[in-house]
Protein backbone atom coordinates (compact mmCIF):
# COMPACT_ATOMS: atom_id res chain seq x y z
CA UNK A 1 0.00 0.00 0.00
CA UNK A 2 1.35 3.44 -1.07
CA UNK A 3 1.75 5.89 2.15
CA UNK A 4 1.06 9.51 1.87
CA UNK A 5 4.94 9.80 2.73
CA UNK A 6 5.60 7.40 -0.86
CA UNK A 7 3.07 9.25 -2.79
CA UNK A 8 4.62 12.48 -1.87
CA UNK A 9 7.98 11.50 -2.83
CA UNK A 10 7.27 10.08 -5.85
CA UNK A 11 5.41 13.12 -7.21
CA UNK A 12 8.34 15.07 -5.93
CA UNK A 13 10.82 12.82 -8.18
CA UNK A 14 8.66 13.05 -11.33
CA UNK A 15 8.42 16.86 -10.66
CA UNK A 16 12.12 17.16 -10.12
CA UNK A 17 12.61 15.18 -13.43
CA UNK A 18 10.09 16.64 -15.98
CA UNK A 19 11.37 19.74 -15.07
CA UNK A 20 15.07 18.44 -15.95
CA UNK A 21 14.02 17.18 -18.95
CA UNK A 22 12.45 20.07 -20.37
CA UNK A 23 15.53 22.02 -19.66
CA UNK A 24 18.03 19.58 -20.69
CA UNK A 25 16.77 18.64 -24.31
CA UNK A 26 17.72 21.31 -27.29
CA UNK A 27 14.15 20.75 -29.67
CA UNK A 28 14.73 19.69 -33.39
CA UNK A 29 12.93 19.49 -36.51
CA UNK A 30 12.70 16.96 -38.44
CA UNK A 31 15.42 17.49 -40.86
CA UNK A 32 17.69 18.17 -37.45
CA UNK A 33 20.16 16.70 -34.95
CA UNK A 34 18.62 16.49 -31.53
CA UNK A 35 20.80 17.24 -28.61
CA UNK A 36 20.17 16.03 -25.08
CA UNK A 37 21.78 16.64 -22.00
CA UNK A 38 21.23 14.08 -18.92
CA UNK A 39 23.00 13.91 -15.53
CA UNK A 40 23.68 10.75 -13.88
CA UNK A 41 22.49 12.63 -10.96
CA UNK A 42 19.93 15.40 -11.53
CA UNK A 43 18.81 15.82 -8.14
CA UNK A 44 22.21 15.91 -5.45
CA UNK A 45 21.90 16.16 -1.65
CA UNK A 46 22.62 19.40 -0.42
CA UNK A 47 25.67 20.37 2.25
CA UNK A 48 27.62 17.68 0.19
CA UNK A 49 30.03 18.35 -2.05
CA UNK A 50 29.64 15.91 -5.48
CA UNK A 51 31.48 14.24 -8.90
CA UNK A 52 28.20 13.45 -11.12
CA UNK A 53 28.57 12.81 -15.46
CA UNK A 54 26.85 15.11 -17.41
CA UNK A 55 26.04 12.91 -20.87
CA UNK A 56 26.22 15.03 -24.22
CA UNK A 57 24.32 13.40 -26.56
CA UNK A 58 24.34 14.02 -30.20
CA UNK A 59 21.14 12.05 -32.30
CA UNK A 60 21.43 11.90 -36.16
CA UNK A 61 17.76 12.16 -37.75
CA UNK A 62 16.09 10.13 -40.17
CA UNK A 63 17.59 10.90 -43.69
CA UNK A 64 15.68 10.35 -46.36
CA UNK A 65 16.93 7.71 -48.44
CA UNK A 66 16.80 9.83 -51.88
CA UNK A 67 18.40 12.78 -50.67
CA UNK A 68 21.75 11.09 -49.43
CA UNK A 69 24.76 13.52 -49.80
CA UNK A 70 26.80 12.50 -52.35
CA UNK A 71 30.47 11.21 -51.74
CA UNK A 72 33.83 12.16 -52.37
CA UNK A 73 35.56 8.67 -51.81
CA UNK A 74 39.31 7.66 -51.77
CA UNK A 75 39.63 4.10 -52.06
CA UNK A 76 43.36 3.66 -50.92
CA UNK A 77 44.36 -0.28 -51.38
CA UNK A 78 47.58 -2.08 -50.29
CA UNK A 79 48.77 -4.33 -53.16
CA UNK A 80 52.20 -5.28 -51.63
CA UNK A 81 53.51 -8.58 -51.96
CA UNK A 82 51.85 -9.94 -48.65
CA UNK A 83 48.92 -9.24 -50.55
CA UNK A 84 48.86 -11.92 -52.77
CA UNK A 85 46.30 -14.86 -53.23
CA UNK A 86 43.55 -14.36 -51.52
CA UNK A 87 43.15 -11.01 -49.90
CA UNK A 88 43.98 -8.94 -53.03
CA UNK A 89 41.65 -11.47 -54.51
CA UNK A 90 38.69 -10.70 -51.71
CA UNK A 91 39.98 -6.82 -51.53
CA UNK A 92 39.37 -6.38 -55.14
CA UNK A 93 36.02 -8.02 -54.88
CA UNK A 94 34.98 -5.47 -51.84
CA UNK A 95 36.06 -2.69 -53.96
CA UNK A 96 33.53 -3.92 -57.06
CA UNK A 97 30.80 -4.41 -54.90
CA UNK A 98 31.31 -0.64 -53.91
CA UNK A 99 31.76 1.10 -57.45
CA UNK A 100 28.34 -1.07 -57.68
CA UNK A 101 26.79 0.85 -55.29
CA UNK A 102 28.25 4.60 -56.11
CA UNK A 103 25.72 7.26 -58.03
CA UNK A 104 27.07 9.20 -60.89
CA UNK A 105 27.25 12.37 -58.81
CA UNK A 106 29.45 10.78 -56.72
CA UNK A 107 33.86 11.24 -57.05
CA UNK A 108 35.88 8.24 -57.15
CA UNK A 109 39.39 7.64 -56.92
CA UNK A 110 41.39 4.68 -56.52
CA UNK A 111 45.75 4.41 -55.29
CA UNK A 112 47.63 1.36 -54.64
CA UNK A 113 50.72 1.71 -53.16
CA UNK A 114 53.15 -1.21 -52.78
CA UNK A 115 56.98 -0.16 -52.46
CA UNK A 116 56.01 2.94 -54.70
CA UNK A 117 52.38 4.51 -54.79
CA UNK A 118 50.02 4.51 -57.79
CA UNK A 119 47.21 6.81 -58.55
CA UNK A 120 45.21 4.22 -60.81
CA UNK A 121 41.78 5.77 -61.04
CA UNK A 122 42.30 9.79 -60.66
CA UNK A 123 39.54 11.63 -58.54
CA UNK A 124 36.37 11.73 -61.27
CA UNK A 125 32.31 11.34 -60.95
CA UNK A 126 31.37 7.45 -61.07
CA UNK A 127 30.11 7.88 -64.73
CA UNK A 128 32.06 4.99 -66.22
CA UNK A 129 31.87 2.53 -64.05
CA UNK A 130 32.87 -0.38 -66.76
CA UNK A 131 36.38 2.22 -66.65
CA UNK A 132 37.06 1.83 -63.13
CA UNK A 133 36.32 -2.04 -63.09
CA UNK A 134 38.79 -2.59 -65.49
CA UNK A 135 41.74 -0.37 -63.13
CA UNK A 136 40.52 -3.01 -60.25
CA UNK A 137 40.55 -6.25 -61.88
CA UNK A 138 43.89 -5.00 -63.06
CA UNK A 139 46.03 -4.61 -59.72
CA UNK A 140 48.33 -7.59 -59.18
CA UNK A 141 50.70 -7.74 -56.17
CA UNK A 142 54.31 -7.02 -55.64
CA UNK A 143 56.69 -4.92 -53.53
CA UNK A 144 56.77 -3.42 -49.76
CA UNK A 145 54.31 -1.65 -48.41
CA UNK A 146 54.33 2.66 -48.38
CA UNK A 147 51.25 2.83 -46.44
CA UNK A 148 52.23 6.91 -45.83
CA UNK A 149 52.28 7.87 -49.14
CA UNK A 150 49.59 5.92 -50.21
CA UNK A 151 47.49 7.77 -47.85
CA UNK A 152 48.68 11.24 -48.66
CA UNK A 153 47.83 10.64 -52.09
CA UNK A 154 44.24 9.36 -51.01
CA UNK A 155 43.90 12.53 -48.97
CA UNK A 156 45.02 14.77 -52.26
CA UNK A 157 42.76 12.75 -54.61
CA UNK A 158 39.63 13.78 -51.94
CA UNK A 159 40.84 17.40 -52.03
CA UNK A 160 41.12 17.43 -55.72
CA UNK A 161 37.11 18.01 -55.19
CA UNK A 162 36.67 19.17 -51.28
CA UNK A 163 33.30 20.20 -50.93
CA UNK A 164 31.28 20.58 -47.38
CA UNK A 165 28.41 19.01 -49.80
CA UNK A 166 29.89 15.86 -50.25
CA UNK A 167 31.09 13.39 -47.95
CA UNK A 168 34.86 13.06 -48.52
CA UNK A 169 36.31 9.94 -47.20
CA UNK A 170 39.36 7.93 -47.48
CA UNK A 171 39.14 4.32 -46.94
CA UNK A 172 42.96 2.50 -46.40
CA UNK A 173 43.15 -1.39 -46.40
CA UNK A 174 46.27 -2.86 -45.78
CA UNK A 175 47.66 -6.41 -44.32
CA UNK A 176 50.97 -5.31 -43.77
CA UNK A 177 53.58 -3.06 -41.81
CA UNK A 178 54.47 0.25 -43.03
CA UNK A 179 58.18 -0.28 -44.19
CA UNK A 180 58.70 2.53 -47.10
CA UNK A 181 58.21 5.34 -45.80
CA UNK A 182 56.70 7.00 -42.22
CA UNK A 183 55.59 4.10 -39.72
CA UNK A 184 54.96 4.95 -36.68
CA UNK A 185 51.71 5.78 -35.26
CA UNK A 186 52.14 9.08 -34.57
CA UNK A 187 53.30 10.06 -37.63
CA UNK A 188 50.55 8.65 -39.26
CA UNK A 189 48.34 9.92 -36.62
CA UNK A 190 49.18 13.37 -37.34
CA UNK A 191 48.79 12.24 -40.97
CA UNK A 192 45.07 11.64 -39.73
CA UNK A 193 45.04 15.32 -37.63
CA UNK A 194 45.76 17.25 -40.66
CA UNK A 195 43.08 15.41 -42.54
CA UNK A 196 40.40 16.27 -39.81
CA UNK A 197 41.37 20.18 -39.95
CA UNK A 198 39.87 19.55 -43.94
CA UNK A 199 37.10 17.20 -42.71
CA UNK A 200 38.38 14.35 -44.54
CA UNK A 201 38.07 11.52 -42.53
CA UNK A 202 39.99 8.11 -42.98
CA UNK A 203 38.46 4.44 -42.22
CA UNK A 204 41.39 1.68 -41.55
CA UNK A 205 40.82 -2.04 -42.38
CA UNK A 206 43.28 -3.88 -41.00
CA UNK A 207 43.43 -7.22 -42.82
CA UNK A 208 45.18 -10.35 -41.09
CA UNK A 209 47.65 -10.64 -38.52
CA UNK A 210 50.78 -8.56 -39.79
CA UNK A 211 49.33 -4.63 -39.79
CA UNK A 212 50.63 -2.66 -36.83
CA UNK A 213 46.91 -1.30 -35.34
CA UNK A 214 48.14 1.16 -33.29
CA UNK A 215 49.38 2.77 -36.61
CA UNK A 216 45.68 2.26 -38.14
CA UNK A 217 43.80 3.05 -35.32
CA UNK A 218 45.76 6.33 -34.51
CA UNK A 219 45.02 7.19 -38.08
CA UNK A 220 41.39 6.43 -38.16
CA UNK A 221 40.26 8.16 -34.77
CA UNK A 222 42.41 11.43 -35.16
CA UNK A 223 40.32 11.86 -38.27
CA UNK A 224 37.13 10.36 -37.09
CA UNK A 225 36.08 7.83 -39.38
CA UNK A 226 35.82 4.16 -38.76
CA UNK A 227 38.40 0.84 -37.87
CA UNK A 228 37.83 -2.36 -38.91
CA UNK A 229 39.81 -5.82 -38.18
CA UNK A 230 39.22 -8.46 -40.81
CA UNK A 231 40.48 -11.69 -39.50
CA UNK A 232 40.46 -13.09 -43.08
CA UNK A 233 39.59 -11.99 -46.46
CA UNK A 234 36.08 -13.26 -46.11
CA UNK A 235 35.56 -10.66 -43.95
CA UNK A 236 35.94 -7.53 -46.01
CA UNK A 237 32.41 -7.40 -47.88
CA UNK A 238 31.10 -7.58 -44.36
CA UNK A 239 32.99 -4.89 -43.25
CA UNK A 240 32.95 -2.54 -46.52
CA UNK A 241 28.95 -2.83 -46.69
CA UNK A 242 29.27 -1.50 -42.92
CA UNK A 243 31.24 1.07 -43.76
CA UNK A 244 29.07 2.27 -46.95
CA UNK A 245 26.26 2.14 -44.53
CA UNK A 246 27.85 4.82 -42.68
CA UNK A 247 29.43 6.71 -45.69
CA UNK A 248 25.64 6.99 -47.04
CA UNK A 249 23.59 8.01 -43.82
CA UNK A 250 25.87 11.11 -43.23
CA UNK A 251 23.38 13.97 -41.76
CA UNK A 252 25.75 15.95 -40.33
CA UNK A 253 29.60 17.26 -40.79
CA UNK A 254 31.55 19.40 -39.30
CA UNK A 255 30.29 19.23 -36.06
CA UNK A 256 31.44 21.05 -32.92
CA UNK A 257 30.82 20.92 -29.50
CA UNK A 258 31.33 23.63 -26.77
CA UNK A 259 30.70 23.11 -23.01
CA UNK A 260 31.02 25.65 -20.67
CA UNK A 261 30.50 25.25 -17.00
CA UNK A 262 28.78 27.90 -14.62
CA UNK A 263 31.00 29.25 -12.43
CA UNK A 264 31.80 27.23 -9.26
CA UNK A 265 31.39 24.03 -11.72
CA UNK A 266 34.50 22.38 -12.54
CA UNK A 267 35.11 20.06 -15.47
CA UNK A 268 37.38 17.21 -13.56
CA UNK A 269 37.76 14.88 -17.22
CA UNK A 270 35.97 13.66 -20.06
CA UNK A 271 35.74 9.65 -20.10
CA UNK A 272 37.44 7.73 -22.59
CA UNK A 273 37.74 10.45 -25.06
CA UNK A 274 40.38 13.18 -26.14
CA UNK A 275 39.07 16.59 -25.85
CA UNK A 276 39.97 20.67 -24.56
CA UNK A 277 39.70 21.33 -21.31
CA UNK A 278 41.03 25.03 -20.51
CA UNK A 279 39.12 26.54 -17.11
CA UNK A 280 35.54 26.14 -17.03
CA UNK A 281 35.08 25.44 -20.89
CA UNK A 282 35.53 22.16 -22.54
CA UNK A 283 35.61 21.78 -26.45
CA UNK A 284 34.93 18.41 -28.72
CA UNK A 285 34.55 17.84 -32.32
CA UNK A 286 33.27 15.20 -34.57
CA UNK A 287 33.72 15.17 -38.21
CA UNK A 288 30.47 13.31 -39.04
CA UNK A 289 27.33 12.07 -37.49
CA UNK A 290 24.73 9.19 -38.98
CA UNK A 291 21.41 9.05 -39.61
CA UNK A 292 19.68 7.30 -36.38
CA UNK A 293 23.00 6.47 -34.51
CA UNK A 294 23.39 8.37 -31.45
CA UNK A 295 27.29 10.09 -30.83
CA UNK A 296 27.91 11.38 -26.89
CA UNK A 297 30.61 12.35 -24.23
CA UNK A 298 30.42 12.24 -20.75
CA UNK A 299 31.68 14.62 -19.00
CA UNK A 300 33.00 14.02 -14.98
CA UNK A 301 31.98 17.68 -13.28
CA UNK A 302 32.42 18.78 -9.90
CA UNK A 303 29.48 20.37 -8.11
CA UNK A 304 30.52 22.30 -4.23
CA UNK A 305 28.74 22.08 -1.56
CA UNK A 306 25.15 23.75 -1.74
CA UNK A 307 23.93 24.98 1.48
CA UNK A 308 20.37 25.67 0.29
CA UNK A 309 17.55 24.06 -1.93
CA UNK A 310 17.46 26.29 -4.81
CA UNK A 311 18.16 24.75 -8.15
CA UNK A 312 21.29 25.69 -10.22
CA UNK A 313 22.70 25.56 -13.62
CA UNK A 314 25.76 22.96 -14.29
CA UNK A 315 26.59 23.78 -17.64
CA UNK A 316 25.23 25.55 -20.93
CA UNK A 317 25.76 23.20 -24.61
CA UNK A 318 26.07 24.83 -28.08
CA UNK A 319 26.20 22.33 -30.65
CA UNK A 320 26.87 23.80 -34.52
CA UNK A 321 27.00 21.51 -37.59
CA UNK A 322 26.88 21.39 -41.34
CA UNK A 323 23.43 20.05 -42.13
CA UNK A 324 23.87 17.60 -45.13
CA UNK A 325 20.02 17.13 -46.18
CA UNK A 326 19.06 21.17 -45.80
CA UNK A 327 23.07 22.89 -46.79
CA UNK A 328 22.65 24.67 -43.89
CA UNK A 329 24.63 25.29 -40.81
CA UNK A 330 22.62 24.52 -37.94
CA UNK A 331 23.19 26.07 -34.45
CA UNK A 332 21.57 24.21 -31.06
CA UNK A 333 22.28 25.52 -27.61
CA UNK A 334 20.79 23.38 -24.63
CA UNK A 335 21.50 23.72 -20.46
CA UNK A 336 21.69 21.28 -17.46
CA UNK A 337 20.75 21.80 -14.28
CA UNK A 338 20.70 20.56 -10.53
CA UNK A 339 18.23 19.85 -8.27
CA UNK A 340 18.82 19.86 -4.35
CA UNK A 341 17.14 17.82 -1.67
CA UNK A 342 18.12 17.15 2.09
CA UNK A 343 17.91 13.15 1.69
CA UNK A 344 20.04 10.70 0.64
CA UNK A 345 17.34 8.13 -0.46
CA UNK A 346 15.66 10.93 -2.95
CA UNK A 347 19.51 11.38 -4.71
CA UNK A 348 20.01 7.72 -4.95
CA UNK A 349 16.52 7.12 -6.13
CA UNK A 350 17.00 9.87 -9.23
CA UNK A 351 20.13 7.96 -10.72
CA UNK A 352 20.04 7.75 -14.02
CA UNK A 353 21.15 4.10 -14.62
CA UNK A 354 21.95 4.52 -18.44
CA UNK A 355 24.24 7.28 -17.83
CA UNK A 356 26.10 5.01 -15.46
CA UNK A 357 25.84 1.74 -17.31
CA UNK A 358 27.29 4.00 -20.19
CA UNK A 359 30.26 5.90 -17.72
CA UNK A 360 31.43 2.75 -16.66
CA UNK A 361 31.69 0.81 -19.84
CA UNK A 362 34.02 3.74 -20.36
CA UNK A 363 36.19 3.59 -17.55
CA UNK A 364 36.45 -0.17 -18.57
CA UNK A 365 37.66 0.40 -21.64
CA UNK A 366 40.36 2.90 -20.24
CA UNK A 367 41.03 0.44 -17.77
CA UNK A 368 41.51 -2.10 -20.84
CA UNK A 369 43.82 0.26 -22.90
CA UNK A 370 46.32 0.34 -20.09
CA UNK A 371 46.53 -3.47 -19.94
CA UNK A 372 47.59 -3.37 -23.54
CA UNK A 373 49.97 -0.94 -22.71
CA UNK A 374 51.55 -2.88 -19.54
CA UNK A 375 51.38 -6.04 -21.82
CA UNK A 376 53.52 -4.00 -24.03
CA UNK A 377 55.70 -3.10 -21.54
CA UNK A 378 56.13 -6.54 -20.71
CA UNK A 379 54.47 -6.35 -17.46
CA UNK A 380 52.36 -9.40 -18.26
CA UNK A 381 51.14 -10.03 -14.41
CA UNK A 382 50.14 -6.67 -14.26
CA UNK A 383 48.47 -6.22 -17.13
CA UNK A 384 46.38 -9.75 -16.14
CA UNK A 385 45.71 -8.59 -12.82
CA UNK A 386 43.87 -5.12 -14.05
CA UNK A 387 41.95 -6.82 -16.79
CA UNK A 388 40.88 -9.38 -13.84
CA UNK A 389 39.89 -6.55 -11.64
CA UNK A 390 38.16 -4.39 -14.35
CA UNK A 391 36.20 -7.70 -14.96
CA UNK A 392 35.11 -7.92 -11.32
CA UNK A 393 34.38 -4.76 -11.24
CA UNK A 394 31.85 -4.87 -14.46
CA UNK A 395 30.33 -7.55 -12.98
CA UNK A 396 29.49 -6.27 -9.82
CA UNK A 397 28.29 -3.25 -12.21
CA UNK A 398 26.16 -5.54 -14.07
CA UNK A 399 24.35 -6.79 -10.90
CA UNK A 400 24.22 -3.20 -9.75
CA UNK A 401 21.88 -1.92 -12.87
CA UNK A 402 20.95 -5.36 -14.01
CA UNK A 403 23.00 -4.57 -17.42
CA UNK A 404 23.65 -7.22 -19.99
CA UNK A 405 25.89 -4.75 -21.57
CA UNK A 406 28.18 -4.43 -18.45
CA UNK A 407 28.06 -8.45 -18.04
CA UNK A 408 29.42 -9.10 -21.46
CA UNK A 409 31.79 -6.81 -21.11
CA UNK A 410 32.99 -8.61 -17.95
CA UNK A 411 33.73 -11.96 -19.53
CA UNK A 412 35.27 -10.31 -22.54
CA UNK A 413 37.93 -8.48 -20.32
CA UNK A 414 38.00 -11.99 -18.04
CA UNK A 415 38.68 -13.99 -21.55
CA UNK A 416 41.35 -10.97 -22.32
CA UNK A 417 43.28 -11.66 -19.08
CA UNK A 418 43.88 -15.42 -20.16
CA UNK A 419 45.17 -14.52 -23.69
CA UNK A 420 48.31 -12.58 -22.94
CA UNK A 421 51.02 -15.13 -23.92
CA UNK A 422 51.66 -16.95 -26.38
CA UNK A 423 50.59 -17.81 -30.13
CA UNK A 424 46.89 -15.97 -29.18
CA UNK A 425 48.43 -12.78 -28.44
CA UNK A 426 48.89 -11.49 -31.80
CA UNK A 427 44.95 -11.79 -32.71
CA UNK A 428 43.83 -11.03 -29.12
CA UNK A 429 45.46 -7.86 -29.75
CA UNK A 430 43.70 -6.67 -32.27
CA UNK A 431 40.70 -7.88 -31.07
CA UNK A 432 41.54 -5.73 -28.41
CA UNK A 433 42.17 -2.53 -30.24
CA UNK A 434 39.46 -2.85 -32.51
CA UNK A 435 36.95 -3.11 -29.35
CA UNK A 436 38.64 -0.68 -27.59
CA UNK A 437 38.12 1.88 -30.55
CA UNK A 438 34.34 0.88 -30.96
CA UNK A 439 33.86 1.57 -27.58
CA UNK A 440 35.23 4.66 -27.37
CA UNK A 441 34.00 6.16 -30.37
CA UNK A 442 30.61 4.57 -30.40
CA UNK A 443 31.14 2.99 -34.15
CA UNK A 444 28.24 0.84 -35.61
CA UNK A 445 30.31 -2.05 -36.38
Amino acid sequence: MMTPFSRSFRSFLALCLGAFVLWGSASAHASQVRLDLTLSHPILQHGKQHRVYLKVGLHGFKMKPTKRAPVNLAIVLDRSGSMSGEKLRKAKDAARMLVGMLQPNDIFSLITYHTNVEVLVPATKATDKASILRKINSIRPGGFTALFGGVSKGIAEVRKFLNKSRINRVILLSDGLANVGPSSPNALGRLGEASAKQHIAITTVGLGLGYNEDLMTQLARRSDGNHGFAKNAADLNRIFRAELGDLFSVVAQEVAVKIDCMPGIRPVRILDRPAEIRGRHVRLQLNQLYSRQEKYFLLEVEVPAQTSLLARNVCTVRLSYANMQTKQTDKLSAASRVKFTPSATIMRSSLNRKVMVEVIEAIGNENNRLAVSLRDKGKIQKARRLLLKTARYLNEMARRYNSTRLRKYGRTNKDDAKSLTGSQWRYRRKRMRKQQYKIQNQTSY
